[in-house]
């Protein structure tokens, strides 16, 4: 035995030898830099202040050590898993004193700062607005400055938000894809300004307020009292509703106050109201400071998991925006943006969801001009267990949170932030974690919090976040999938229309004009009266673009689910959008005649029953072999050591029939699930790292090509399985023929033989719903059986024990699987996200 180990070390050598050149040959990726425009009248471009700040445009890129060239900015790079790049810049212009702050409302991956030469930070990955304080020591006022980030792909939460999600996941890019300032922080400013709308009469509101007074003492006069005047200006007429003045007698605790306007300046998705509001404060005439602000009145309250703007109950009609980079390549991002946002209202949205990012100026100006609700996502989604202990995760979450707050506090648009997407709530760690989240964004902001369960058979009564999504991967009426799921406790439903393969694809551009309205028309029916939601979120504007694909045929990298293409066109039938919230005169849809039923399966093995039957009829010495394997316990390996001959024919008609039972009976669950997502991201999770799945792909998708692939398989492990016990017989006492070793090989799946009523009927068994636990079950106790075979042959033919020759068979499985995939490189707690995919059915 010690022998035959050996053997295996050498043989489990040079086939990962093998794999890993092959895999080097196959993981050559190729690098794109893609470029766009920010647009002159971006926002963060327009209300620049020269003499605070300080635009960051001019970059270098790193091609090799400590060399650099010219790059354009905006940009990003596919296929790179490190960018550095270079900024040089001279703050001598800039005026007044303070702080000085690197700040953006984003980038493109973990960031590493170094400011002339000497580290500052890593800014983490979570796409949202930052501020990173910058050491005054370490600045240059008089000579060039030299700022330098290093951006990379996370990998584990000490960097940033790592991304695990296969299907529906963006590619991971790095890149400027957002203004970058160097900006001052003067001395004489008005901090943690907030303010709520309390609703007084059906004419009336009041703004209540509160901030923090930051004026060094020897700035003021002691003997003055200190005056604030506060001035609301309608924009749009530029009429001012609100001028009032106070004396603040102790300026080092908040200063509180209320300010009352009349309820038709207040800001909503039907008439959006924006105000401008100043902060002057001055001792006699000596203004201290002003400040001006662009703000929203608008009251949002949450009862009884229902949302109520402005007093009046609020239905969300919603819609996904997922990040647009992929379609910007040359375009104009300001203008691309608002024609998006103009487009969604005018097909009758008022809300906008941005799948696993949080928005920008453009995106907050917009919305907040066009009455246009955002809800945005921190990048958590679908994270093992074990990560909701990671004390990294909850700090940057933390950090996020906070810059959020401290940016968009003004804008009436933002009204939520999505702390996780599709989270096991059911786990009391993940509850912990998001209880935490809710209760920091609570106290330091003034939106609410979502997030999306994996809705298990219950929900813990206590909510992680003030309101729950319901995000799935199959329309809505599809109730026969819903029967476990936790209805009550979820307000909005986040996939409104999402499209299986089979479904976009019999709906072809010629009937999509019907056919696609019709069906998201029925989805929103489905979730607004059958499931009574308050409103949801319909799949995607555009056609969503993806890491990987879900169907061989779909264009490249993009899933077609989108109201309009990647290039902007709008598809056929979104002249049917306007009417789609009514829940009136549904159309009918026609049947989707490819459902899961087919006779393939079936007519495969009735016919090669016949054909094996009529073998076993007409070779007496086949029937024999076959009684004898059947009936002895250890089948009929003791004869073999009398050297008892078995026809070679017999053997392979014997096992092939077995390998195609069994493929028969493997490749009816791959078939049946071929259109499930959840079963798509396992088979992505497992086979990506070994650039395989684009042929599970294209076998998938037909139940021959899936059968052929496992009968080749299945046919060919005995014959291995044969060989190599042969290999061993010339290292080991005994010596045996290469005919008993195939017989062994051959020989020990005759129980498989017994699936064959099974196999026949299995991919009907399916659809039923009751039989698949049974099914497994049944491959189960087969399968050990003819293992129990295998190692009793073994056994008798190497004069050993049963344990040696089972412990020996186990490793010969583990260990190649374990050393072939840790060779790939595999990302981290992969098994962990592959066993909570398949614990997350109810989103499949």
């Amino acid at each position: 035995m010690t022998r035959m180990l050996s053997k295996t070390k050498i043989a489990v050598f040079h086939l990962v030898s093998i794999v890993m050149i092959w895999g080097s040959l196959l993981y050559g990726g190729e690098t794109h830099f893609r470029y766009y425009r920010w647009g002159q009248d971006h926002p963060a471009l327009q209300n620049t202040n020269p003499d605070t700040e300080f635009f960051l445009k001019d970059w270098q890129i790193a091609i090799k050590e400590n060399q650099y060239q010219p790059i354009s900015v905006p940009f990003y790079a596919e296929g790179l898993s490190k960018v550095r790049l270079k900024a040089i810049f001279n703050l001598d212009r800039l005026e007044g004193s303070g702080l000085l702050f690197l700040e953006g409302t984003g980038l493109k991956g973990i960031a590493k700062i170094i400011l002339n030469g000497q580290y500052i930070q890593h800014h983490s990955n979570h796409y949202g607005p930052f501020r990173i304080k910058l050491p005054g020591k370490r600045i240059n006022h008089q000579k060039p400055n030299e700022l330098i980030l290093e951006l990379n792909d996370p990998e584990k939460t000490n960097g940033g938000f790592p991304q695990y999600a296969k299907m529906f996941s963006r590619r991971q890019i790095l890149g400027i894809t957002r203004p970058l300032f160097i900006r001052i922080q003067p001395e004489n400013r008005v901090e943690n300004f907030i303010f709520n709308a309390v609703p007084l009469s059906q004419n009336r509101t009041a703004i209540d307020y509160d901030y923090i007074i930051q004026i060094p003492e020897s700035a003021l006069d002691e003997s003055l009292r200190l005056k604030a005047e506060y001035q609301l200006k309608h924009i749009k007429t530029g009429a001012v509703i609100y001028n009032e003045e106070e004396f603040i007698i102790n300026i080092k605790e908040h200063v509180e106050g209320r300010i009352t306007l009349d309820n038709q300046y207040l800001w909503s998705p039907e008439n959006p109201q924006p105000l401008k509001l100043t902060i002057r404060l001055s001792q006699r005439e000596n203004t201290l400071l002003r400040e001006t602000h662009i703000i929203g009145v608008r009251d949002i309250e949450l009862r009884k998991n229902r949302l109520y703007f402005n007093n009046s109950k609020l239905s969300i009609k919603g819609i996904n925006y997922h990040e647009p980079y992929d379609s910007l390549i040359n375009r104009n991002y300001y203008h691309t943006v608002k024609h998006d946002f103009e487009l969604m209202k005018q097909f009758g949205f008022n809300a906008v969801r941005l799948p696993q990012y949080c928005p920008d100026e453009t995106m907050i100006h917009l919305a907040d001009s066009l009455g246009l609700l955002l809800f945005g996502d921190l990048p958590i989604w679908r994270y093992p267990k074990l990560l909701y202990s990671d004390d990294n995760l909850l700090e940057i979450s933390k950090k996020a949170i906070s810059d959020l707050s401290r940016q968009f506090s003004f804008s009436p648009s933002f009204i939520a932030l999505g702390i996780g997407r599709e989270i096991p709530v059911y786990e009391a760690i993940a509850q912990k974690f998001m209880l935490i989240l809710k209760s920091y964004t609570r106290s330091h902001s003034s939106f609410f919090t979502y997030l999306s369960p994996i809705p298990h058979q219950f929900l813990p009564p206590e909510q992680a976040a003030d309101f729950y999504i319901f995000d799935h991967y199959f329309p809505l009426q599809e109730h026969r999938q819903m029967q476990d799921i936790p209805l009550s406790q979820l307000m909005l439903a986040g996939n409104l229309g999402i499209i299986r393969d089979r479904s976009a694809y019999i709906w072809d551009e010629d009937m999509a004009n019907t056919n696609r309205a019709a069906f998201i028309k029925r989805d929103i029916y489905n979730a607004l009266r059958k499931y009574q939601f308050e409103g949801g979120f319909v799949s995607s504007y555009r056609d969503i673009p993806m890491a990987y694909k879900t169907h061989v045929n779909i264009e490249e990298d993009v899933f077609p689910g989108g109201l309009v293409k990647q290039n902007h066109d709008p598809k056929h039938w979104v002249d049917k959008i306007q009417t789609m919230w009514s829940t009136e005169n549904m159309d009918i849809l026609p049947e989707d005649d490819r459902g899961h039923s087919t006779n393939f399966f079936s007519i495969l093995v009735f016919f090669s029953t016949i054909i094996f039957f009529y073998f076993y009829r007409t070779r007496p010495r086949m029937r024999d072999n076959f009684n004898r394997a059947v009936r002895r316990p250890y089948g009929f390996f003791v004869d073999m050591r009398e050297r008892r001959i078995i026809p070679l024919v017999n053997s392979f008609l014997v096992s092939g029939f077995a390998a195609l039972l069994l493929a028969v009976y493997v490749a009816s669950y791959f078939v049946y699930y071929n259109n499930s997502y959840g079963f798509q991201e396992v088979a992505a999770s497992l086979l990506i790292p070994f650039n395989l799945y684009h042929i599970f792909l294209l076998v998938n998708q037909q139940a021959w090509a899936v059968t052929l692939l496992f009968f080749i398989l299945f046919f060919l492990l005995p014959i291995l399985i044969s060989t190599f016990l042969k290999l061993i017989s010339y290292f080991s006492l005994e010596k045996i023929r290469f005919r008993q070793a195939l017989a062994i090989g051959l020989w020990s799946g005759v129980p498989i033989l017994f699936l064959m009523p099974f196999s026949l009927a299995h991919h009907h068994l399916l659809p039923s719903g009751n039989w698949h636990l049974y099914l497994v079950i049944i491959l189960l106790v087969v399968l050990f059986w003819a293992h129990i075979r295998i190692i009793n042959g073994i056994r008798v033919l190497f004069i050993t024990s049963s344990m040696k020759v089972a412990l020996i068979l186990f490793l010969s499985y583990l260990i190649p699987l374990i050393i072939l995939w840790f060779a790939f490189k595999p990302v981290p707690y992969w098994i962990d996200y592959i066993n909570m995919v398949l614990e997350a059915h109810t989103i499949f």
